[in-house]
């Protein structure tokens, strides 16, 4: 740290640029390995889900980011979120942007065919993939895709469609609450 001192200021954004490069290259590797140990059953051999499994094996990990990468693994097992495993695999999508695409594609499955589960999955996913793209724009696109769903299907059908979206939440804010 005090070396950094006489490092000039683009000396100091290279250097975190390439520390950005390279946390999302070992991602990519945790995923992959990840999804290879879930797919040979490593977790459940010795009695684990696989947010534990990577908690004991990988400590560094919040509960979050293991339920972020369990949430791509899913998803990479369905049809359509093969794209979406291989982008994290890959390094071309971060782990926590590939779980926002699972999370909404697993919302709209029941109200999807099956080639436009493909045709949304790959459109969020290229999402996910843009880096001119914030988390919270990709969060826009995500909710575009469930109004867009909604306003494609009939009248009558859209009611249906609308409750079967409709999901209730908990999660502990502390003390209790």
């Amino acid at each position: 740290p005090a070396e950094l001192v006489g490092v000039f200021d683009a000396g100091v954004v290279e250097g975190l640029e390439a520390v950005g490069r390279l946390r999302s290259q070992v991602e990519a590797v945790g995923f992959a390995l990840a999804a290879e140990a879930s797919a040979r059953g490593l977790p459940m051999a010795v009695g684990l889900s696989l947010v534990d499994w990577l908690r004991v094996r990988c400590p560094w990990l919040s509960k979050e980011e293991a339920c972020q990468v369990r949430q791509v693994v899913r998803a990479g097992e369905a049809h359509w979120g093969t794209g979406l495993a291989e982008a994290v695999r890959s390094g071309r999508v971060p782990v926590h942007r590939g779980a926002r695409v699972a999370r909404t594609m697993i919302r709209l499955a029941g109200s999807l065919s099956p080639e436009e589960r493909e045709a949304y999955a790959g459109i969020v996913t290229d999402a996910a993939g843009n880096p001119d793209l914030s988390d919270a724009e990709l969060g826009l696109v995500c909710k575009k895709l469930l109004v867009d769903l909604l306003e494609e299907k009939p009248r009558r059908e859209r009611a249906r469609t609308a409750q079967g979206l409709r999901c209730v939440s908990s999660r502990p804010l502390g003390s209790g609450m």
